[in-house]
């Protein structure tokens, strides 16, 4: 199981998400004269980018032990990327509408991407073990 790089993938995947908690993710300066607010996902309003990023992260982790079952696999690994690019547009649209504030993105912020990047490196390899397990079957 651990040894499939895929695994190591998903895991990855699961401890950047949870990482992206407690990082800063985004910076608020007010421009009515607050002063400078650096926030992680643990200190936002709205509780929305926290739930997705965590049922991301955890649906992550469950998915590494699924080795046997691929296709389920894909499946899953499809929605951790769909659940990324919600929590990021959750973010996103949450930093859109702050009023009277300029932001900016910090290092947590890019974690989503990252993941992003790690799932599909993911789905590539467990489509290459489904068609190397296939490979084997017309042989038998």
């Amino acid at each position: 199981m651990i040894q499939r790089i895929q695994s190591v993938y998903l895991l990855l995947v699961a401890l950047l998400l949870l990482a992206m908690l407690f990082t800063p993710t985004i910076s608020i300066v007010r421009v009515l004269g607050e002063p400078f607010q650096t926030s992680n996902l643990l200190s936002f309003e709205s509780c929305i980018p926290l739930i997705i990023v965590l049922i991301t992260s955890c649906l992550a982790f469950v998915t590494i032990f699924f080795y046997k079952k691929r296709k389920l696999q894909i499946t899953l690994c499809y929605c951790i990327y769909v659940l990324i690019l919600l929590s990021y547009g959750s973010i996103s649209f949450w930093l859109y509408y702050q009023d009277n504030a300029m932001s900016s993105m910090r290092i947590g912020s890019f974690f989503p991407v990252i993941a992003a990047i790690l799932t599909t490196a993911a789905i590539r390899r467990i489509k290459k073990d489904e068609k190397l397990v296939r490979s084997l079957d017309r042989l038998r």
